[in-house]
């Protein structure tokens, strides 16, 4: 019965590292793909306040395929001119 227990404990332990390591692999890449993007859209000259966010940069993958990440934006200009259509 201990032995059991060991090896389940275990078994355990390493699912929940396997999926913390995971999350924290998905939590970093996305903090930099956020960053990258945020650079891009200061070096094209569009200032920091005349952007919306339509939806936070995410983590996207198929399995076994490409990985890639999205950050929906818009300007204030492009908002305004929706807005009225």
């Amino acid at each position: 019965m201990k032995k059991w227990q060991i090896i389940l404990g275990s078994l355990l332990l390493v699912i929940i590292l396997a999926i913390g390591g995971y999350m924290l692999y998905v939590h970093i890449n996305t903090k930099q793909a956020d960053d990258q993007i945020n650079r891009i859209i200061e070096e094209a000259g569009i200032p920091e306040n005349g952007i919306i966010v339509i939806e936070k940069t995410k983590y996207n993958q198929k399995v076994l395929s490409d990985e890639w990440w999205t950050k929906e934006i818009t300007t204030e200009k492009d908002y305004e001119n929706w807005k009225k259509q």
